[in-house]
């Protein structure tokens, strides 16, 4: 812009020179750090990132504590359901495979339910 009004013979090159200047902003910085931005826009703040973060990092912690404990409730009726079951003559392999399908089934059933609902 200096250089257009310096070859158009702008008089007032030397105040524009003084006063304002242009930069490079990094893109990153546009919308969380707008130290240098002066815009109309609103502007993000990275307190509520760090707010809903914690709050999704606690959400997180009290799933896996109930995952936890409800695999152990979980624990004992299995230990009775394998010890039937071993007791019928069952082999090992076939209670490892029961229950890594039954796993499989689970993963399977909840992955398309929740595929289906994102729909």
């Amino acid at each position: 812009m200096v250089n257009f009004m310096m070859q158009m013979g702008d008089q007032s090159v030397e105040d524009v020179k003084k006063y304002q200047s242009m930069h490079l902003e990094p893109v990153r910085n546009i919308y969380l750090n707008p130290k240098n931005v002066s815009d109309d826009l609103r502007h993000g703040d990275t307190r509520y990132i760090w707010l809903f973060g914690g709050i999704a990092i606690f959400i997180l912690i009290l799933a896996c504590i109930n995952f936890i404990n409800l695999s152990t409730a979980k624990s004992a009726n299995r230990a009775k359901e394998v010890g039937l079951r071993k007791v019928v003559g069952s082999a090992r392999s076939y209670l490892v495979r029961q229950f890594l399908t039954d796993l499989s089934y689970i993963a399977l059933s909840r992955s398309l339910l929740l595929s289906l609902s994102s729909c």
